[in-house]
C-alpha cells in the first residue's frame, strides 16, 4: 500500500512499514484499541477492572466484526523500523476506498506518520478515481477535524458517528 508519499513525510532516519496483521498482535491490537477509547471512560465512574472487561467486549466485537464482514480487506499493522506502532485497515471495493480504522499508539501520533498513511490512500483514490469513505465517532474531534483538513466533508450523522468523504477532483 505504501507509496513514494509515505517516505517522503516520515524522517528518512526512520522506515515505516506495513505488513499484515497476524495472530501474535492481539496484545497490540488491544492496547490501541484502549488508546482510542480513554477518553470515553475517562468519564464513566467504573473502577480499572470494570473497565477493562468492558475494553475487551467491545475490542472483540471489533474483531468478530472484521473477521466476519471484513476479512478479505487489507488489515496491516504499521510498524516503524520493525517496532509496531499502529494499525490501518482498509476495505476496497470497485466504487469507493473505505478506511475501517487507523490507529497509533499514543507515543507516537502527532509527528507526521497519519498523514503520510492518508495522504498514501488519497493517491490510491486518485489514481484509481474512487472516493474515500470512513467513520469517525462524534465525540472524537480531534479526528474530525483531521480529516477535514485533508477535504473530507460530512455525509452522513449516524447518531454515533460521523461518515466523512473524500472524492478525487
Amino acid at each position: 500500500m505504501t507509496s513514494g508519499i509515505v517516505k517522503q513525510l516520515i524522517p528518512s532516519s526512520h522506515a515505516v512499514t506495513l505488513r499484515p496483521v497476524c495472530a501474535q498482535d492481539g496484545d497490540l491490537l488491544f492496547q490501541l484499541y484502549a488508546s482510542i477509547r480513554e477518553h470515553e471512560l475517562a468519564v464513566v465512574n467504573w473502577d480499572d477492572a470494570t473497565k477493562e472487561a468492558f475494553l475487551q467486549m467491545q475490542f472483540q466485537a471489533q474483531q468478530t466484526y472484521y473477521q466476519s464482514y471484513c476479512s478479505h480487506d487489507d488489515h496491516h499493522v504499521i510498524e516503524i523500523d520493525g517496532t509496531p506502532v499502529g494499525r490501518i485497515y482498509l476495505s476496497y471495493s470497485h466504487y469507493e476506498i473505505r478506511l475501517l480504522d487507523i490507529t497509533l499508539l499514543p507515543m507516537y501520533r502527532n509527528q507526521g506518520i497519519g498523514t503520510a498513511l492518508l495522504q498514501d490512500v488519497i493517491h490510491q483514490a486518485e489514481t484509481s478515481k474512487r472516493p474515500i469513505q470512513l467513520y469517525v465517532f462524534r465525540t472524537n474531534e480531534g479526528a474530525f477535524r483531521f480529516y477535514q483538513r485533508f477535504g473530507f466533508t460530512l455525509c452522513e450523522d449516524t447518531g454515533v458517528h460521523f461518515l466523512m468523504e473524500w472524492s478525487p477532483a
